[in-house]
């Protein structure tokens, strides 16, 4: 990443279209890759059924709850501090 900002910065904003090109594509193609490698190994098919299989005895617990309520003040929290920073750019 550092040596493609400094060809960017290096040969002028020109060579930044050649460097999106490359820079984001490349993400998606490893996760495929990771995908495909991961449809691949051996006990898949046991990963996927404990991924989408419910337990629904654990919903009465309250650790489950707790983590819950946290994951959601947690996420809510990004939100909040983006209105409270736009708010503040408003003229009085």
């Amino acid at each position: 990443m550092a040596a493609t900002t400094f060809v960017i910065v290096f040969k002028g904003m020109d060579s930044a279209k050649w460097a999106v090109y490359v820079i984001i594509p490349l993400p998606y193609i490893i996760l495929f890759v990771f995908l495909i490698k991961g449809l691949t190994l051996e006990g898949c098919e046991i990963g996927w059924k404990y991924l989408f299989t419910a337990q629904w005895d654990r919903l009465l617990t309250l650790q489950i709850w707790r983590d819950a309520a946290g994951q959601v003040l947690f996420s809510s929290g990004i939100g909040i501090n983006l209105t409270i920073h736009f708010a503040s750019l408003n003229k009085k």
